[in-house]
C-alpha cells in the first residue's frame, strides 16, 4: 500500500533550503519596494528600511546588493531619454537623409532647452508646496485668567527659508515593483527576479 512513497524523489536538504530561501526572498506580493530618486546622483531601492539595490557600483560591492539601471530608474521618474525617443519617433521616416536631419534638429533643440533650464531647480508644484509649508502652524492654548477658559490661538511654525528649501530638496520616492518570473518545476515553482542584459533588476512603477 505504501509502495507509492518509494517512487517519490524527495529533494535534498540543500535543495529544500534553497527553495525556502527563494520563497522568503522573492515573495514580491508581500514586500514593499521604494525607489529613492538620486541621492547625490545615485538611485537606491529600499525594501522596508533595508537597501537592496543601487545604481552605484561602490554601493553594490560594499554592501553586496543588487544593480539598478539608471535608464530604467530615469524612465520611472519621467526623465526623457532623447536618444531612445528620436529613434522611435523617426524610425519609419524616409528618405534617410531627411530622418537624419530631423533627428539632429530634435536633439539639438532638446539639448538647448535643457541647457536653458538647468538653473531652474523647482517646479510649479514645488513652489506651491513651499507656500503651504510657510503657512503651516499649530494651535496653542493661551491662558486668559483665573477662572476663565484658555483661548486657542493659531501660531505659525515660522520655518526659515533654508528649512523650506531643504524640505523641497529631500529625495523623492516612488513605490515600484520588481519584474518576476516563475522558475523551477511544477512542484517547486518559485518567483524569481528577472535581470536585464547587464544584470540589473527591472523595475516598474506600482499601479
Amino acid at each position: 500500500m505504501d509502495d507509492w512513497k518509494d517512487k517519490i524523489e524527495l529533494p535534498s536538504d540543500d535543495e529544500y533550503s534553497k527553495f525556502v530561501e527563494n520563497i522568503n526572498r522573492f515573495s514580491n506580493n508581500k514586500m514593499k519596494y521604494i525607489l529613492l530618486n538620486k541621492i547625490n546622483g545615485i538611485y537606491v531601492l529600499m525594501q522596508d528600511d533595508k537597501m537592496i539595490a543601487s545604481s552605484d557600483s561602490d554601493f553594490q560591492s560594499d554592501y553586496q546588493i543588487g544593480k539598478l539601471s539608471i535608464e530604467n530608474c530615469d524612465e520611472i521618474f519621467g526623465a526623457i531619454d532623447v536618444e531612445k525617443f528620436v529613434k522611435e519617433e523617426y524610425e519609419y521616416c524616409y528618405p534617410e537623409y531627411l530622418r537624419n536631419d530631423l533627428i539632429y534638429a530634435y536633439k539639438t533643440g532638446f539639448n538647448k532647452a535643457m541647457e536653458l533650464n538647468k538653473d531652474k531647480l523647482f517646479t510649479v508644484e514645488d513652489i506651491k508646496t513651499a507656500i503651504d509649508k510657510a503657512k503651516q502652524g499649530h494651535i496653542e492654548e493661551t491662558y486668559v485668567g483665573y477662572g476663565r477658559p484658555t483661548h486657542p490661538t493659531f501660531v505659525l511654525d515660522d520655518l526659515s527659508y533654508d528649512e523650506i528649501i531643504q524640505s523641497l530638496q529631500q529625495p523623492k520616492e516612488i513605490e515600484v515593483e520588481i519584474k518576476m518570473d516563475i522558475c523551477g518545476d511544477k512542484v517547486y515553482e518559485v518567483p524569481e527576479m528577472v535581470l536585464d542584459e547587464n544584470g540589473c533588476l527591472i523595475l516598474t512603477k506600482k499601479k
